[in-house]
């Protein structure tokens, strides 16, 4: 990745995530929420353990929740809510670290899957998490999004 460091976001990085997620919204076509909500909610669920925020430097970020199954006695499911690297930093393997580092935490936190949802007509996604071994699901759950897994 260059040089570019992927670390969990701290206090000091939540006008950064709030910023990219406010690109990333703005990059869906949406105008809200607004860049001060993404703060406001980033400061309130960093501070559960359902919930962490990854960065790289400030052209990336990757949002994940964790949720418990009935599944498994481990960490259950770690889901991916959200990744969005910048534009002018695509194709530098910056994505493929924000995820590299989801993994490695879900696998600390013991979960037996990673999952994510993405929209079919998003090829290039569709495709990006494919590479790294995602797989769609067999079902299909709501509207345009694909359900993909990656099972640990």
């Amino acid at each position: 990745m260059q040089g570019r460091c992927v670390r969990r976001a701290g206090p000091t990085d939540v006008p950064t995530v709030a910023c990219l997620l406010a690109e990333f919204r703005a990059w869906l076509g949406r105008n809200s929420p607004t860049e001060e909500f993404f703060a406001e909610r980033i400061h309130a669920l960093a501070e559960s353990d359902q919930h962490a925020f990854l960065v790289a430097d400030t052209i990336g970020c990757c949002v994940l929740s964790f949720r418990a199954s009935a599944w498994s006695r481990g960490g259950g499911v770690c889901c991916i809510e959200d990744l969005y690297v910048r534009p002018h930093a695509r194709g530098q393997g910056v994505g493929a670290s924000l995820v590299a580092a989801a993994i490695e935490m879900a696998r600390i936190r013991e979960c037996y899957r990673i999952e994510l949802d993405v929209s079919r007509a998003n090829e290039g996604a569709v495709d990006f998490y494919g590479g790294l071994g995602f797989r769609s699901s067999d079902h299909d759950f709501g509207a345009d999004n694909l359900v993909m897994r990656l099972d640990l």
